[in-house]
């Protein structure tokens, strides 16, 4: 049986992300693997792992790509509006999302951003 063609692009965080949150949100969590988002890629396994460094850098790059994602606060706005805003959202994307979170199992949300 002949092999897939494989992408020679560059991957970038937003690929892997979108991949693997296509993962997490179709699969069980147990589906979530360098190999499975490769497939989903088109590209060898090994470009995500280069990519990634380890599994903890694949749910990182998940967790800064939805952060990215949330909404700006209007800075004027009174402090417990400004509040609620941020964490209906941030509720909100936790609950689309509970397969990354329960795989970060806790961990803060950090990174360069």
């Amino acid at each position: 049986m002949a092999r897939p063609a494989r992408s020679r692009r560059r991957l970038t965080d937003g690929d892997v992300a979108r991949a693997a949150l296509f993962v997490l949100e179709h699969e069980p969590l147990t589906a979530l693997s360098f190999r499975r988002v490769a497939s989903e890629l088109g590209t060898s396994h090994m470009a995500v792992h280069r990519h990634c460094i380890n599994f903890e850098g694949m749910l990182e790059i998940c967790a800064e790509y939805l952060a990215a994602r949330l909404p700006d606060i209007d800075p004027s706005l009174q402090w417990p509006a400004a509040t609620e805003q941020r964490f209906t959202a941030l509720y909100e994307t936790m609950a689309a999302h509970s397969g990354l979170v329960a795989l970060l199992r806790g961990r803060p949300w950090m990174g360069p951003t």
